[in-house]
C-alpha cells in the first residue's frame, strides 16, 4: 500500500473511533440531561426531556453512522475497493470545515486518495495477455 494511502487509512480508522466514542459521550449527556430533567413531574419538565434525549440520541447516531463509514472506507482502502477510495474523498471533503485539526486532516486524506500513486494502486494496469498461435 503506498505510504499517502496508508496516511489516509490511518487517519480515517483514527477520526472513526473517535467520532463513535463522541457519540457515546454525547448519548449519555443527552439522556441523562433528559432523565434529570424528566425527574421534575412538571409537564414541560417531561416535554423538554422528551425533546433533549431525542436530539441527543438522534445526534449520537448521526456521529456513529459517520465513524462507521469511516472505519468501513479504511477496510476498504486496505483491501484496494475502488469505492473505498470515492467514500474516503467524500468523507475527507466533509471533515475539511471542521476548523482547524478538520482541515488539516480531510487535505491529508483528500492529497493521498487524490495522488497518483493512489490512482495507480486502485487502477493498476492491466498485464497483457499473449495468447499461443498455431
Amino acid at each position: 500500500m503506498p505510504n499517502k494511502v496508508q496516511t489516509a487509512k490511518v487517519i480515517l480508522q483514527v477520526i472513526g473511533w473517535l467520532n463513535i466514542a463522541t457519540a457515546a459521550v454525547v448519548v449519555f449527556i443527552f439522556v441523562a440531561g433528559a432523565l434529570a430533567l424528566g425527574l421534575t413531574g412538571e409537564e414541560r419538565g417531561l416535554v423538554g426531556s422528551f425533546l433533549l434525549g431525542g436530539f441527543g440520541l438522534a445526534l449520537g447516531l448521526g456521529a456513529a453512522l459517520v465513524g462507521i463509514l469511516k472505519l468501513v472506507a479504511a477496510r476498504g482502502l486496505v483491501l484496494q475497493r475502488p469505492w473505498a477510495r470515492v467514500l474516503g474523498i467524500v468523507l475527507g471533503t466533509l471533515m475539511i470545515p471542521g476548523l482547524p485539526l478538520g482541515t488539516i486532516l480531510g487535505i491529508l486524506v483528500l492529497s493521498g486518495l487524490l495522488s497518483e500513486e493512489a490512482r495507480s494502486w486502485f487502477n493498476p494496469l492491466p498485464v497483457p495477455v499473449v495468447g499461443l498461435q498455431g
